[in-house]
């Protein structure tokens, strides 16, 4: 996979799943992120290493 899109809330609900398994480490770069009036962030990763698509 190139690029991870996360739509994050800003709400506490206890323990929950993680979003990644224990121990996978991954190597991502911070490409875009935005903040909503509402509380939410969008936040788009991409592998590093990996080129943009066009």
């Amino acid at each position: 996979m190139d690029e991870y899109h996360l739509f994050i809330t800003t709400s506490v609900v206890g323990g929950g799943k993680r979003f990644f398994p224990d121990g996978v480490r991954l190597d991502l770069d911070l490409v875009e992120k935005r903040a909503f009036d509402s509380g939410l962030i969008y936040a788009r990763y991409r592998a590093r290493g990996s080129r943009p698509r066009r």
